[in-house]
């Protein structure tokens, strides 16, 4: 009998010990679910505040595209399909290197692109190197934007091609005039204040084609593009996006 008694024990302890195994393993599944769950439910808010701050990008870039309007410096927004989901919005004007190609020390050994400097004639005048490869080769410019007067030099002037060496002409958009510059003095000053403008200088040189764009005075600056930043949020996730669209293309 008190063997009996002892096997009763040793079976009860058994017992005890696979339902605490079984209690523990259950409480670790609870876990992993739970996290999981807390995982899935977080990615879900943060690509609903990734959409809020595309949609404070793409509010943006219509204005710049389709409106050719200089977008507000700041805004914000709320998605309406999305309650709580909010979007906040800077965006600025590029004019130093960030609007270039590559830095000036590499476009020295390249055979096309643009840097942008401060170098000319011992002054702090902002100029645009630009570097074509061949002829038919085009450099743009767009300074064809409503609200961008406040931000350009009151003139511009091009130096290192002549009408012999490049076909450049100005279409200025407010009075659908189309300007093309053929003598050396034209080429020297450009008026481009308040004067929605779009420059287009091509080579006619097979060996290609190197100018500088220069400012009229010091501390002026050359609109090269936008920067434009957005932040979404959504419950306690966000997002930032920030993208950069330029004013000037070769092609």
């Amino acid at each position: 009998m008190p063997k009996q008694k002892n096997q009763k024990g040793v079976t009860i302890l058994i017992a005890v010990l696979i339902l605490s195994s079984v209690v523990i393993l259950a409480l670790a599944v609870a876990d992993v679910v739970g996290r999981s769950n807390r995982t899935s439910k977080g990615i879900g808010f943060s690509e609903v505040a990734y959409f809020a701050a595309e949609h404070g990008v793409e509010d943006a870039l219509y204005s710049i595209e389709r409106n050719r309007t200089v977008p507000d410096s700041s805004a914000s927004g709320d998605l309406t399909d999305i309650s709580e989901a909010h979007w906040e919005r800077t965006a600025g004007v590029l004019f130093d290197a960030e609007a270039g190609s590559m830095t000036c020390a590499e476009l020295e050994s390249m055979n096309e692109g643009l840097c942008v400097g401060n170098w000319k004639n011992n002054v702090n005048k902002e100029t645009i190197n630009v570097k074509l490869d061949g002829v038919d080769r085009t450099f743009q410019l767009e300074l064809d934007f409503s609200g961008l007067a406040t931000y350009l030099p009151s003139n511009i002037s091009i130096e290192g091609i002549t009408a012999s060496k490049a076909s450049t002409t100005i279409f200025y958009l407010d009075t659908n005039e189309i300007e093309t510059l053929t003598n050396p003095s034209e080429f020297n000053n450009i008026s481009v204040q308040s004067r929605r403008a779009v420059l287009k200088i091509t080579s006619k040189d097979d060996d290609g084609l190197e100018f500088d764009i220069t400012t009229g005075s010091a501390n002026n600056l050359i609109p090269l593009g936008f920067r434009i930043t957005s932040t979404g949020t959504y419950k306690e996730q966000k997002r930032v996006i920030e993208v950069q669209r330029k004013n000037w293309q070769i092609y």
